[in-house]
């Protein structure tokens, strides 16, 4: 076997519909108050996210976009903030430039409160049990700070 044929095929990217997307959530959206903070953090998350792909090939902000969808259209949840704290969760994870500070600044601190609690802990060398038991324990003592934090676990 040769160099090239170990490799394992590279799955095919998949793009989200990112337009089609917008006008679902404006359905879902259109009476709702305070919507501002939803759409500027669905901007902000889909710059983060550009040119980001899962091992699936599917567009990474496949996931925050789906768990914000499932929130208001299986859970009910409209309130603009848990919302855009649900696009914003794999920001402060998986993009470098993207600290709880910064989601803080831009979308204040109720958000960034709800985006660190539910934040897996990285950046920790050890072992992977370790690294799961510290993550558990930061979502627990976030969702004692913050109970939408749970909203992720459901």
């Amino acid at each position: 076997m040769t160099k090239s044929t170990q490799r394992k095929k590279e799955a095919p990217k998949i793009p989200f519909d990112m337009n089609g997307y917008r006008k679902v959530m404006k359905d879902f959206l259109h009476d709702v108050p305070n919507q501002d903070v939803f759409w500027d953090a669905l901007d902000f998350a889909e710059e983060a996210h550009d040119n980001q792909w899962r091992k699936s090939g599917d567009a990474y902000i496949l996931h925050p976009c789906s768990v914000a969808k499932i929130m208001i259209e299986e859970m009910d949840i409209s309130h603009p903030e848990i919302l855009a704290a649900a696009l914003l969760h794999d920001t402060v994870e998986d993009v470098e430039e993207v600290t709880g500070e910064v989601v803080g600044e831009r979308f204040g601190s109720y958000v960034q409160a709800i985006v660190e609690g539910c934040t897996k802990v990285t950046h920790v060398s050890g072992d992977k049990q370790l690294t799961a038991k510290r993550t558990h324990r930061k979502i627990f003592s976030g969702t004692s700070r913050r109970p939408e934090v749970m909203l992720w676990s459901v």
